[in-house]
């Protein structure tokens, strides 16, 4: 009986974290880690680190900058703008 139950835990276990790696984005921005929540539910994009990101590399990910602006995060929406407008323009650097 003790292997039933054993094997029920990991199965709850497991779905638990499925359904958190598919509900929010972990990011790792300039000012610090953010968990924002996902737009759709899949496991792409799980965990970002967005400190180097441009423009192209946001365009690539339609999903996460959704959820980004959706989020409200004023802080993190500065970051991730504010680093592509820095890569952009010649002769300015991130702070």
């Amino acid at each position: 009986m003790g292997k039933i139950y054993a094997f029920l835990l990991g199965v709850v276990a497991g779905f638990g974290l499925y359904h958190l790696a598919g509900s929010y984005h972990v990011l790792r921005a300039e000012s610090g880690w953010r968990v924002v929540p996902k737009v759709s539910h899949t496991l792409e994009d799980t965990y970002v680190d967005v400190r180097d990101f441009g423009a192209g590399d946001w365009a690539k990910r339609p999903e996460l900058a959704a959820a980004v602006i959706k989020s409200g995060d004023d802080e993190l929406k500065k970051d991730a703008v504010g680093d592509s407008v820095n890569q952009l323009l010649p002769g300015r650097s991130s702070e």
